[in-house]
């Protein structure tokens, strides 16, 4: 019986989520169908519009997405005049050849209306209609400007990934496309999807040192293969990431503003929760991505050392020189030695340095001393990595000023941030308003009005919140406290010498 209710619900419940799933390749379908036989009387009959559909589209996803510019008719006219002439050996007319160009982008169109279809809805017991559109338009002083939409670069994706092209960057693409058109839940699938892609590469890089430990050329081999799929997209991926970000931000403002004007709060709060679930799971891709950078980093030195290891082992076995000094000593024959060494002051082996290495030199604080490391061939060392101590250092000193405002909060029902900063100031000294740590605290915890601390602990939203989570699970004494915050914006609160902020009371909940 349960299986029968699961099976149920999975026909009716989901349904709708399939169809929405499927939209995105009702176009191409649609278009792929369309014959050329009846126009021009079927001069034109040779003509795929399956190919040129997939061709334009990837037209597109490079001008808009790779180049970050709009594309105009001229430029979709002289793409497809060389395709048309490429891979269907078509010469025409001018005429002719303008007609037919024309004749297809009002295909590829839709002429200018979105496909759709209607398809049967078992929840609401009604008839529905789908739409989706592989291409959009806009006017910008005066000019018509053409670009793809986030459904066509989704079907381009589920079809192949494009060759030479990271599938992250392609992803950040596709996220970029959602963000701008509010599709904040389909944006959170999409990071997983990036989180997935950068968990395999690190398993790829692991595979990579099981083979440099049982055999150093086909490690080194798979070693540049990993390397130049890999590296020379990390430049790119980390601007496209920053670049999301930003959008993310953006979006949160932009509904924040919209919820505090409008009426339709649940809308809002939907909305809200949908863009914090994106922004944490694309913090998680970027936390991995940095740790994957930082990973390959380490590869590239340990590849390095066991090829020079490796070198000399095999120059070892192929020449004794204790054996050869005895043999020359032997004979009473050092001018021999010439033979021997000679050969060693004629290697002149080309060497450059990238501008990325005259960076990591930069990066680098000389010793007084060098001391050799040991390279293990079986096992990964740990590596502890700047921004890793540093955001240590963030948590210990949020959890420190958390915990201080929770155990004010104990002990009077409400307060001003200029009383509990006055508190601070006696308690620790002056240095905590030089700190930076302090300022950045003070910005977080006025994202939010409210906080309660059970739902902190399920469910952290914010980056406070998920600082503090460890904190708070380890002290259930603060599990029913609930804190309002209020802005007083007629008050003006000193920090520090030069900076301000809007003073706030704090005040305990019921």
């Amino acid at each position: 019986m349960t299986n029968q209710t699961t099976m149920l619900r999975e026909i009716i419940e989901e349904h709708s989520d399939r169809i929405k799933n499927m939209k995105k390749y009702y176009p191409y379908f649609r278009l792929a169908e369309t014959s050329l036989a009846q126009y021009r009387d079927g001069q034109f009959a040779c003509l795929d519009m399956g190919y040129i559909t997939l061709a334009v589209i990837r037209f597109f996803i490079e001008e808009n997405n790779f180049k970050e510019k709009d594309v105009t008719y001229q430029e979709y006219y002289a793409f497809l005049k060389e395709l048309l002439k490429r891979d269907f050996d078509l010469e025409l007319e001018r005429e002719e050849e303008q007609d037919l160009i024309a004749f297809l982008f009002d295909k590829l169109k839709n002429e200018g209306k979105p496909f759709s279809f209607d398809y049967y809805d078992p929840t609401d017991h009604k008839r529905k209609t789908m739409r989706s559109r592989f291409m959009d338009s806009k006017i910008e002083d005066g000019v018509v400007y053409y670009y793809i939409t986030s459904d066509a670069i989704e079907f381009y994706l589920d079809t192949k990934e494009i060759k030479d092209e990271s599938t992250i960057n392609v992803e950040q693409l596709l996220l970029e496309k959602l963000i701008s058109t509010q599709n904040f839940r389909g944006g959170t699938e999409v990071a997983k999807r990036i989180n997935n892609e950068v968990g395999r590469l690190m398993r790829q890089k692991n595979e990579v040192l099981g083979i440099l430990s049982y055999d150093v050329f086909a490690g080194v081999e798979a070693f540049e293969k990993f390397m130049g799929s890999t590296m020379r997209w990390f430049k790119e991926e980390q601007k496209l990431f920053v670049r999301n970000s930003d959008l993310i931000h953006k979006a949160l403002e932009r509904a924040e503003s919209d919820g505090a004007q409008g009426d339709y709060q649940s809308r809002y709060y939907q909305a809200i929760d949908e863009i914090y679930q994106l922004e944490l799971e694309l913090k998680k891709a970027i936390a991995r991505h940095s740790e994957l950078l930082g990973a390959c980093t380490v590869l590239q030195k340990k590849v390095g050392e066991l090829v020079a290891k490796s070198k000399f082992a095999a120059l070892k076995r192929s020449l004794d020189f204790k054996r050869m000094g005895q043999r020359l000593m032997e004979r009473d024959r050092a001018d021999l030695l010439e033979a021997l060494v000679m050969p060693l002051f004629d290697v002149h082996p080309g060497k450059t340095l990238t501008l990325g290495r005259l960076e990591d030199l930069l990066m680098v604080s000389p010793e007084k001393t060098e001391n050799a490391e040991a390279v293990s061939e079986g096992e990964e060392q740990i590596y502890i990595y700047e921004d890793e101590i540093e955001d240590a250092r963030i948590q210990k000193n949020y959890i420190l000023l958390f915990e201080n405002l929770l155990q004010t909060l104990e002990r009077k029902e409400s307060f001003t941030l200029k009383e509990w900063q006055e508190q601070l100031l006696f308690q620790l000294g002056e240095q905590v308003v030089r700190n930076a740590d302090y300022y950045s605290f003070l910005v977080h915890l006025a994202q939010k009005k409210e906080y309660n601390v059970r739902k902190m602990i399920e469910k952290p939203d914010t980056f406070l919140e998920e600082a503090v989570k460890v904190f708070l699970e380890e002290h259930k004494e603060y599990e029913e406290v609930d804190m309002t915050l209020t802005m007083l914006p007629e008050e003006e609160l000193l920090l520090g010498e030069k900076m301000s902020v809007t003073n706030l009371l704090i005040e305990r909940g019921n």
